[in-house]
């Protein structure tokens, strides 16, 4: 539970733009692509201090790195709350993203470390429910916030949970250290472990390069349409209500029945199959947003709990900071691109195709992935 409120405090940091992205467009003069970019600087440092933050948390342990990441987080995010202008805003984003970034580095693995023997699949599905549950939150609360007290407020509610999930992560997690601690701070040898890793690293992050995307960009979509902000924070955020009920249950099916990639490729192919038809689809927008999150509920278990099995328990943090690493550089692209095409063609019509074609690739990786393994296993 604690390693649970410190992900929704990043899931509330990160969301804290797409619900109000309206308001802060209005209030600043901001081009479309200024907004996306607003979201892609979040993600600009974990390509940097991905990979350096897991090896930290080999070396140092979770708990040191991880209150390091929410000071980071916390400083960032009350710059944005105080921020004027559009230079102020992005230099937050910056420092709340190095220290968020790197917080979902250590996450998991401070999980595995008590579950790696043991209902590891469920435990990442639980683990994968806070950001439905934070991006649930924001889209439904910070609006009305922001109604009522401007746009900042948001922000500031997002800077005041971390710093609670600050206090009780210094009394509440106690770490669990493997048997033989690295010794070293160094990359390790490039191998078939780490070419598998950068698949799962690669299917993983053109997932969230079109989740990001959506989540950006659809309630401006949808004010655009004539619903009111509440109501596109509301419709947007039926996505996550598939991946808040179904990941434990998509973990539970991995421990048992395995094919961890099989439920990544599936749940690319079935977003990429819908996300076009949302432009056109405004009078069936509940039921496509919820098809769409049912489908995107296969792939968060799966992709954590297969680095978890392919890396060697010394290397976790490694493991996960390629995961997080290639994710931020997918994540600091898209949202630029799709507001750059909105910026070009006026409507959103080319954003949602540039999301299913992210969705599209995820899927292919994917399944470049299970070729791979299976030819490992058969040699």
């Amino acid at each position: 539970m604690v390693i649970y409120l410190c992900m929704l405090s990043y899931t509330l940091v990160l969301q804290s733009i797409p619900p109000v992205l309206s308001l802060i467009i209005d209030e600043l003069g901001l081009s479309y692509h200024q907004a996306g970019v607003l979201m892609s600087l979040f993600a600009l440092p974990g390509i940097l201090v991905s990979l350096p933050a897991g090896m930290l948390a080999d070396r140092y342990g979770v708990k040191r790195v991880g209150i390091a990441s929410l000071l980071f987080t916390i400083a960032g995010t009350i710059m944005v709350a105080i921020g004027q202008t559009f230079i102020s805003l992005t230099a937050g984003r910056v420092i709340a993203g190095t220290g968020a970034i790197s917080l979902i580095v250590i996450a998991p693995q401070g999980i595995v470390q008590w579950f790696r023997n043991r209902e590891l699949g469920v435990a990442m599905g639980i683990y994968n429910t806070a950001l439905p549950v934070g991006v649930i939150v924001s889209l439904n609360a910070l609006p009305p916030l922001a109604s009522q007290w401007g746009w900042r407020s948001g922000t500031w509610a997002a800077a005041a949970l971390t710093a609670i999930a600050l206090l009780i992560f210094c009394l509440g997690f106690r770490e669990r250290r493997a048997e033989k601690q690295e010794t070293t701070f160094s990359v390790p040898k490039l191998g078939r472990e780490h070419v598998l890793i950068g698949l799962v690293a690669l299917s993983w992050a053109l997932f969230n390069t079109c989740i990001v995307s959506l989540n950006t960009f659809a309630p401006d979509f949808m004010v655009g349409r004539g619903l009111s902000l509440q109501s596109a924070g509301f419709y947007t955020s039926l996505f996550v209500v598939g991946p808040l009920c179904l990941s434990p249950l998509v973990g539970y099916a991995v421990d048992r029945i395995g094919y961890p990639e099989a439920f990544m490729a599936a749940g690319g192919l079935g977003m990429a199959i819908l996300l076009p038809l949302i432009p056109a689809g405004i009078d069936y927008l509940a039921l496509l947003m919820l098809a769409v999150g049912i489908w995107a509920a296969l792939v968060p278990a799966p992709a954590y709990y297969l680095t978890a099995d392919i890396a060697r328990h010394e290397r976790l943090g490694f493991g996960f900071g390629v995961l997080s690493m290639l994710n931020n550089a997918g994540v600091f692209v898209g949202p630029q691109l799709v507001g750059l095409s909105r910026d070009v063609s006026g409507s959103y019509t080319a954003g949602f195709g540039l999301m299913a074609l992210f969705a599209v690739l995820s899927a292919v990786v994917a399944v470049m992935l299970w070729a791979k393994r299976r030819r490992q296993e058969t040699h």
